[in-house]
């Protein structure tokens, strides 16, 4: 059970929701919100420390409240937030990302 005073401090805590196509629609309100999923990119030219600070950097610059995870022995980034914004950023850092499946 949510305490009262929690619910009072979180507005539209309880309140119903419906997540489909990325997006989010509280019903009682019907305001829709983008919710940010987790993309997984391979990016088999990204082999270093110094590729992973880059494409740290560059995420963070564009996205700065993403989370982000790198396998550097995978060639795997997992990045939260708008996936085709972190496409770009991995792009304009001289990378070649593909989205993993």
């Amino acid at each position: 059970m949510i305490s009262p005073a929690l619910r009072r401090t979180t507005p539209g805590l309880c309140e119903p929701t419906e997540l489909y196509d990325n997006r989010r629609e509280n019903i009682a309100t019907g305001q829709k919100e983008k919710t940010m999923g987790a993309t997984t990119f391979l990016i088999p030219d990204m082999t270093c420390g110094h590729c992973e600070k880059t494409l740290r950097g560059a995420l963070t610059e564009v996205l700065p409240d993403a989370a982000v995870s790198i396998d550097l022995s995978a060639h795997r980034l997992t990045v939260t937030g708008d996936a085709a914004t972190a496409e770009a950023a991995i792009r304009e850092a001289g990378y070649s990302p593909e989205r993993a499946g």
